[in-house]
């Protein structure tokens, strides 16, 4: 061979070698280098459930049917809040998710999935389960599971040094892991929660040392995009407090510099509205809210729709500034203006009772704030006792301070304060509610009280840099000191109003108005009359800024606009009602007038006719009664029947319940036991229960209470044997062919037994140390008969097995229920175990065959 022969050869050689490598590594590169840099769970918006379901049932089993599941899981993770179970379902669509995307080796549906999974397991507390995801995976998909694992230390209630301490570990794993892959954007977001951890200890020093590495980096690299966006996220994650404010302000700018070097307006413009927003809190409400009106124009300038947000942040300067007719309007604007974030929303709707407040208008301010206080209820909201306060407000203003007292006590009870900042919330609530009621001495112990926290709040809010909602400062001044005003103790109450005064938060211009008249009044009665005059004069004056004719008619006139906006969906159904309406009665008009010509023409027959129209008459009202009658009638059954579904579902529930308790005992119960074949009987027994609980579980969450979708049951009930023996460990594989039909409780209750009892079997005992394959079908095949296959390629039963003979519980089990079924049951034993049912499905069930 000569040299160039050798050299190709050699160079062949080379080539295959590296594709081999290439291919070997391939998929972990993928994996490492595709997980998008976002930690939230993927909002997919008001689609419906039973959508979604519908869809998976005409799906195959592929790519899309993954994209599907993880769907579904994405809408029960959101609505999570509001029933409490569907985190659960959210487990097993993510868990079904990853199942089938391993199958197919779908890369992007394993670290969805896998990151669903390892979300919900922190979610539920289960560190345990989500560090074994964690050790599932590898490169930016394992960084991003630990900055979870991390975030979930951090934003703990009342975190502390001790209970933050795990978050460090987790962090510092993310950080090396980013840098060992080379994964620049992975090691931002590490350092940015890095960041955020010295941040939630008030260690500001050490966080923005940590924030302005990335900075630095993103600038020598000229990442001036990034640069801009993590100027900002440090803007953002600094506590807001009179000492800070300054700094943040300088920070957003920096922000809006670099936005605006890479010509992004809209960013630019977003940032600029944070500090609008700052400068209204500690500096100027008329600076802030010449920098809104900024922000607009220049989102108007790129013809961008500012967001809900921008809109209600300005009718809040306005509320504050006492310009109501303003504040309506641009409250309005934000009504118009789409947004899928549910807490935003509500945000702004507190804006608009604020609105109604300071307008005096109770009753409509008390309409909005009960339907928030639900909603924070519900969602288990931090802003729960902030609308407390609002609540107790509007209640006493309006006559309704009696109940007020005891509904403290119940919130108390069923929400018990945890932060400093809801303690004094709560403290400020009782103390107006006993004071509404006369109860002064308990009204002064809960006013002195909410002062007595105003430094834990004070100091809190250096910490916590979502804290928003508060009673404290000017707020907690005013209310104390009213109270000793209307106690006539003038000279106590006078400091604390100085103070409101001074204080820079919380304070509107009518709310200044207020301290300047109680200030008037407290100088009048110590004596003190120039002093007095002068507060007069300036409480006037806001008053006569605040309302005048003008701005109550523009009030009038914006209130009329925005119902008349609430009310225009109806207003539209109302007129599509009356057209065709106006199009019977012309109809009707036009049938008479044809009448009345006939009736002319014929009048000589016109008794006769009479006299039919009459019997015609009396023969039509009387099946107009009847059809009242029967109608009424569907609707009481219409009643009874939905009535009778939410009984049903609430039986399978239980049930449900109930059988995961007998679980939980069975569990319980082989912790006792040291005999190895009663522990794993129990465990059989455990299973068997799971195979009829996991029925009761699809009836109580689908709409058909009759019937039970046998594709997704046979998988669910799949993978959780597969769980429960740890199959994967052990290289067993499960394919599944199993027909899209329902079936009713009756039938598929022995089917999923069968299953349980025959995969069981294969697991424990058809495989060696190599593992195999286990086959699931359930066929419809000829004349209305339906086939349950379930085959292994193990070592199969030995060669003196006679069913007839056979008297282990598995075996007497499936055929008691094979017979139950009215099926013929049969065993063979060829290459491993095939087991076959055949029997007829019943009649409820012919009917049901639309798909899952």
């Amino acid at each position: 061979m000569n040299f160039d022969a050798k050299w190709l050869y050699v160079t062949k050689i080379n080539l295959a070698i590296c594709m081999a490598i290439f291919l070997i590594y391939f998929p972990k590169l993928t994996q490492a280098q595709n997980t998008p840099v976002s930690m939230a769970v993927k909002n997919e918006g008001d689609i419906p459930v039973s959508q979604v379901l519908f869809k998976i049932g005409q799906s195959k089993a592929d790519s899309n049917r993954v994209n599907l599941y993880l769907e579904l899981s994405h809408l029960y993770w959101h609505q999570k809040e509001s029933k409490t179970h569907y985190i659960d379902s959210c487990l097993i669509f993510a868990k079904t998710a990853r199942d089938l995307s391993y199958k197919l080796n779908f890369l992007n549906g394993i670290n969805e999935s896998q990151f669903l999974v390892c979300r919900i397991s922190v979610e539920l507390n289960q560190i345990g389960s989500a560090m074994q995801v964690v050790k599932t995976v590898s490169g930016e998909e394992k960084v991003r599971l630990l900055l979870i694992l991390g975030e979930h230390y951090i934003f703990q209630p009342n975190t502390d040094s001790i209970t933050i301490k795990p978050a460090k570990t987790y962090l510092l794993q993310a950080i090396n892991l980013s840098q060992a892959i080379n994964s620049k954007r992975w090691l931002y977001q590490s350092q940015l929660t890095f960041a955020k951890f010295y941040f939630a200890q008030a260690d500001l020093e050490s966080g923005k040392k940590v924030m302005m590495e990335i900075i630095k980096a993103c600038d020598q690299s000229k990442d001036y995009e990034n640069e801009a966006h993590f100027w900002s996220e440090l803007g953002h994650y600094i506590p807001e407090t009179n000492k800070t404010f300054n700094d943040i302000i300088r920070i957003n700018y920096n922000a809006v510099h670099f936005y605006l070097k890479t010509k992004n307006i809209k960013e630019a413009a977003y940032v600029f509205r944070d500090i609008a927003t700052l400068n209204g809190d500690w500096v100027s409400i008329d600076t802030c809210e010449k920098q809104m009106l900024q922000v607009i124009a220049m989102l108007n300038s790129i013809q961008v729709t500012p967001s809900y947000a921008t809109y209600f942040i300005l009718a809040n300067v306005y509320e504050n500034k006492g310009q109501y007719d303003l504040a309506l309007k641009y409250m309005l604007k934000a009504l118009s203006v789409p947004e899928s974030n549910k807490k935003l929303r509500l945000r702004g709707k507190r804006i608009l009772g604020d609105i109604y407040f300071d307008l005096k208008m109770y009753k409509k301010s008390l309409s909005v704030y009960q339907e928030l206080f639900d909603a924070a209820k519900e969602q288990k909201s931090l802003s729960l006792y902030i609308l407390c306060y609002t609540l107790v407000k509007n209640n006493i203003l309006i006559g309704n301070s009696a109940p007020m007292p005891q509904f403290l006590k119940q919130i108390l009870r069923n929400y018990p304060p945890v932060t400093a900042n809801d303690k004094q919330l709560l403290a400020a609530s009782f103390g107006d509610a006993y004071n509404s009621v006369a109860d002064y001495p308990k009204a002064e112990q809960y006013y002195l009280k909410m002062i007595r926290l105003e430094k834990k709040v004070e100091s809190d809010q250096g910490k916590d840099f979502a804290m928003r909602f508060t009673v404290s400062g000017s707020s907690a001044y005013f209310s104390i000191g009213e109270f000793y005003v209307n106690r006539k103790r003038f000279p106590e109450a006078k400091p604390y109003f100085l103070k409101a005064l001074a204080e820079p938060l919380n304070k509107s211009v009518n709310s200044v108005k207020d301290i300047h008249f109680q200030l008037f009044k407290i100088d009048s009665a110590m004596g003190n009359y120039v002093s007095a005059i002068d507060h007069f004069e300036i409480s006037k004056k806001l008053q006569d800024s605040i309302f005048n004719e003008v701005k109550t008619k523009e009030v009038n006139r914006l209130q009329i606009a925005y119902e008349t906006s609430a009310k225009e969906k109806s207003i539209i159904a109302l007129q599509s009602r009356s057209r065709a309406q106006t199009e019977e009665i012309h109809k009707t008009s036009l049938e008479k007038n044809i009448i009345f010509g006939v009736t002319v023409l014929l009048i000589i027959i016109a008794a006769l006719s009479y006299n039919g129209y009459r019997n015609k008459r009396k023969g039509n009202l009387a099946l107009q009664s009847k059809q009242l009658k029967i109608n009424l009638q569907n609707e009481s059954l219409q009643a009874l029947v939905q009535e009778k579904e939410w009984l049903l579902k609430e039986v399978h529930h239980r049930v449900k319940n109930n059988l995961q308790i007998v679980m939980s005992l069975l569990s319980s119960q082989s912790a006792y036991l040291q005999n190895n074949a009663a522990i794993e009987a129990i465990h059989d027994s455990q299973n068997r229960v799971q195979a009829i609980s996991l029925i009761h579980q699809k009836l109580y969450t689908s709409s058909n209470l009759a019937s039970i979708g046998m594709s997704v049951y046979v998988a669910d009930l799949i993978s959780y044997l597969s769980e429960s023996f740890d199959v994967r460990s052990r290289n067993i594989k499960f394919e599944q062919n199993i027909e899209s039909f329902n079936l009713d409780l009756g039938q598929a209750v022995p089917i999923g037994l069968i299953i349980n009892e025959s995969v069981t079997n294969a697991i424990k005992y058809a495989f060696d140390t190599d593992g195999g394959l286990i086959k699931v079908a359930l066929q419809l095949v000829e004349n209305e008969m339906l086939s349950l296959t379930i085959i292994d390629n193990g070592n199969g039963l030995p060669d003196s097995f006679k069913l007839e003979n056979t008297t282990t519980l598995g075996m007497e089990m499936m055929k008691a229920l094979s017979k139950q079924l009215g099926g013929v049951f049969n065993v063979e034993n060829s290459s491993g175990v095939k087991i076959n049912i055949k029997f007829h499905m019943d009649k409820i069930s012919e009917s049901a065959l639309e798909k899952v």
